[in-house]
């Protein structure tokens, strides 16, 4: 199967040791990093290959590779290392101390501490979007009445006390907006090219066929629209229009994957009010349209975006890990939030071209690679492809999930764990969605969906080393793979 086709689809064995006797030599002191000192030994076997059958390590221990087993080294900053025994399912055992991330040093800086509260109060504020993505998957469009279908959803109780702060200001901001949303549903339902009308989170969703006329609604509707998403006005708090339109769906999208990717708009823009209000994070210049009498009121405390962006600068400054000068940053700022709010939508809806390294992508603020939408700074361009290549894992999970339930369905038998990672997969992928969606620069997305990535494939260990997970990152490498994608998401380097 070809890449192109994806979007077709909505630890321990014991390891003998011993000393070898074998007198190390002294090595001189030179900028030689430790990694480089383990040293892989090979034997013929009886059919005449070569194999690795151990390894010794920089003080002389002598480590026995068994069968199926290869030995790594996983890189890590400023020449921490770990050394690893992989078994043939999967297994590790690391015959180094493992890597220390950040020095104690820098542990302990201001910097540091600031950086990592940001990035966890940041979780909260994700944690809230992704209940409100969920939500919006619970739309459905009837693709010939345009008939809008929605039954809410009963999600698991909220138990973190932040993020029921979140839900109380939702709430509230709901019951500020009430009758404007009521009013405005009342004046739409007099059109006689609305299909349908509904509200769900806060938003007004209509529909209509653009081939039997053309609604008086909102800010207009653009001639090649299939959907399109306004933000807060006087009037509402957010207005999401979809055209049923068949001549306009040759290609597939279905007027139910309009509506939820409109809707995702919605609940992205919601998370940044949200954001913005939470105290723990102080970020005024949260939310993405800017400081809007419309959502904020025109009282005498509301400051301009400019004013914002100012007093947000140190939380930028430890987020770019560079000093935010607002002339030169703001901009950025704003292309890489405008870049992440579309990547937000659209990797949800698992847009195929999304996820190709070549393909160009789109925002508010042009048109290009994913890493020519979020600034010309060198550190913000990588953190672009390296983000990328977490997507492109996420997205293989996804194919491989689909294939083990195609194998279900088929009477094929499964495994415990096959299971396990069926049951959690979808979670997971929005979740990624939702740390895409919270986050504030292109850094801290590529961080936190590093972070969420890296908790997955602990927890589901086998998983790499499948056939079906391999097949398909060999395909993204020999295609639209970002570069080093398996050094990325593997974060390993064979010695």
């Amino acid at each position: 199967m070809s890449i192109e086709h994806f979007g077709n689809y909505s630890r321990d064995e014991s390891i003998e040791e011993k000393p070898i006797t074998t007198r190390i030599p002294q090595f001189p002191e030179v900028s030689i990093p430790e990694y480089s000192l383990w040293n892989v030994r090979v034997a013929e076997g009886l059919d005449g290959i070569m194999r690795e059958v151990g390894v010794v390590s920089p003080d002389g221990t002598y480590y026995a590779l068994q069968e199926g087993e290869k030995f790594i080294i996983n890189k890590g900053e400023g020449g921490d290392y770990e050394a690893i025994i992989i078994g043939p399912d999967g297994e590790r055992k690391v015959l180094n101390k493992p890597i220390d991330t950040v020095s104690s040093t820098a542990e302990n800086s201001i910097e540091y501490k600031e950086a990592k509260e940001l990035h966890e109060n940041i979780k909260i504020a994700a944690q809230y979007l992704n209940r409100l993505d969920e939500y919006a998957e619970f739309v459905q469009i009837h693709p010939e009445t345009g008939a809008i279908i929605y039954d809410k959803p009963i999600l698991d109780d909220i138990t973190d006390e932040r993020v029921k702060g979140y839900q109380r200001n939702f709430t509230e901001l709901l019951r500020t907006f009430l009758e404007r949303n009521q009013l405005y549903i009342q004046q739409l339902q007099s059109d006689p090219h609305i299909l349908d009308v509904k509200e769900i989170a806060g938003a007004i969703m209509v529909t209509y066929d653009s081939s039997k006329g053309i609604p008086n609604i909102g800010m207009g509707v653009p001639d090649n629209a299939r959907g399109i998403i306004y933000p807060a006005s006087s009037e509402y708090l957010g207005l999401a229009i979809i055209d049923i339109n068949a001549s306009k769906r040759q290609d597939g999208v279905s007027p139910t994957i309009s509506a939820i990717h409109e809707l995702q708009h919605h609940t992205l823009a919601i998370s940044d009010y949200l954001i913005s209000q939470d105290e723990s994070l102080g970020m005024q210049s949260a939310y993405r349209d800017g400081r809007t009498a419309k959502l904020y009121g025109a009282n005498s405390d509301t400051i301009t975006t400019e004013q914002a962006y100012s007093h947000d600068s140190e939380k930028y400054s430890e987020l770019l890990g560079r000093e935010f000068d607002a002339r030169v940053e703001s901009p950025r700022i704003e292309a890489q939030l405008s870049y992440l709010e579309e990547l937000h939508s659209s990797y949800l809806q698992r847009k195929v071209n999304w996820f190709h390294a070549q393909e160009n992508v789109y925002s508010t603020k042009g048109k290009g690679k994913h890493w020519e939408l979020v600034g010309h700074h060198p550190d913000d361009i990588a953190s672009s492809k390296r983000l990328l290549g977490y997507l492109q894992g996420f997205y293989t999970l996804d194919i491989v999930k689909k294939m083990y339930m195609r194998a279900l369905a088929a009477g094929q038998p499964t495994g415990e764990g096959q299971t396990k990672f069926i049951n959690e997969c979808d979670d997971t992928f929005r979740e990624a969605g939702s740390l895409i969606g919270a986050a504030r620069t292109i850094q801290q997305a590529e961080f936190l969906v590093s972070e969420a990535w890296q908790s997955f494939i602990d927890n589901n260990p086998k998983l790499i080393s499948s056939p079906e997970f391999n097949s398909i990152l060999s395909q993204w490498e020999n295609g639209s793979g970002i570069e080093n994608l398996r050094d990325i998401i593997l974060d390993i380097e064979e010695v």
